[in-house]
């Protein structure tokens, strides 16, 4: 009877150190997809930037609204690839998150 006790008392904290585990890996996991996510958008922002420049080495070339019409896809392509990627997120559901505990 008394095991039964020592058993049942232990269960709160083994509940409550579960929580904390699962709490510890969830923000683990948001800071690692932020920094991925920041990463990703300044290496976009960098290639949107090239991709303007080598527009803008056909001055001269085009006409100006061609190469306005090339900047406004090249935006365009940017803001919606920078969409998706802010958009894009993981979650794990409690029992799998327990089971990489294991």
């Amino acid at each position: 009877m008394n095991a039964r006790l020592t058993r049942s008392a232990d269960l709160p904290a083994v509940s409550r150190d579960a929580e904390i585990a699962i709490f510890e890996i969830r923000s683990l996991g948001e800071t690692t997809r932020f920094a991925i996510l920041n990463r990703a958008q300044l290496d976009m922002t960098h290639q949107f930037v090239e991709q303007l420049e080598s527009i803008e080495a056909f001055r001269g070339r085009l006409t100006d609204e061609i190469l306005d019409a090339l900047k406004e896809r090249a935006l365009t392509e940017f803001t919606e690839r920078m969409n998706r990627a802010s958009k894009s997120d993981l979650e794990f559901a409690k029992a799998d998150i327990l089971k990489l505990k294991q």
